[in-house]
């Protein structure tokens, strides 16, 4: 299924005590609807979490940490509910005009420069409704990105990746900086590719 423009789905999955609710947006301007019943991956995803702060905890997912130079750097990132309490949870896509932060660097700790849609995103006054959904204890919610629309990363190298986000705290008294694991990916040009 697919539905163009900026969009946000929401994705409900019953198959296991923890509910997951997945939100997809594509750079390109479409969004796909995950769907839960399909043959798992070959590989297992590499999940870089990060540390839990006020009931939150937030998780980079990727495939792989190895791409080709053009491929799709598919990423998700998954804020989890740690506490014990039902926390609330408001986002609306494009998610870079919406608090998300993701901070993708060299091998020189040098930020790389966002795309001429990824510029688009981050200043869109034009981004979907906020929607605002309770996050019971132990449920968690997923966002998904494909970095390299948003990203200028065109070049072979070492880069690192961390997503942040502010959220309230559980009793609403101040808002906490929750931010992911920091991944390590490699992007290989195909000669690269052929000696390995």
């Amino acid at each position: 299924m697919k539905i163009t423009g900026f969009a946000i789905l929401l994705v409900l999955a019953f198959s296991s005590p923890v509910m997951s609710q997945t939100i997809s947006g594509y750079a390109d301007g479409e969004a796909t609807v995950n769907s839960h019943d399909d043959a798992p991956p070959k590989t297992k995803p590499i999940e870089y979490p990060g540390t839990p702060i006020d009931g939150w905890q937030a998780t980079l997912r990727l495939l792989t940490n190895s791409f080709q130079v053009a491929s799709n750097i598919e990423a998700e990132i998954i804020i989890k509910n740690v506490s014990t309490k039902e926390l609330k949870l408001s986002a609306a896509w494009p998610l870079l005009a919406n608090g998300f932060n993701v901070q993708v660097l060299d091998k020189n700790k040098v930020e790389i420069p966002l795309t001429s849609l990824g510029k688009t995103q981050k200043s869109s006054g034009d981004a979907s409704p906020n929607i605002s959904r309770s996050l019971p204890p132990g449920n968690e919610m997923v966002f998904s990105l494909e970095l390299r629309k948003l990203y200028q990363l065109e070049s072979p190298g070492a880069y690192s990746i961390q997503a942040t986000k502010v959220f309230p705290s559980p009793d609403g008294a101040k808002k906490v900086q929750v931010a992911t694991g920091v991944a390590q990916i490699t992007i290989q040009s195909g000669t690269d590719a052929k000696k390995n």
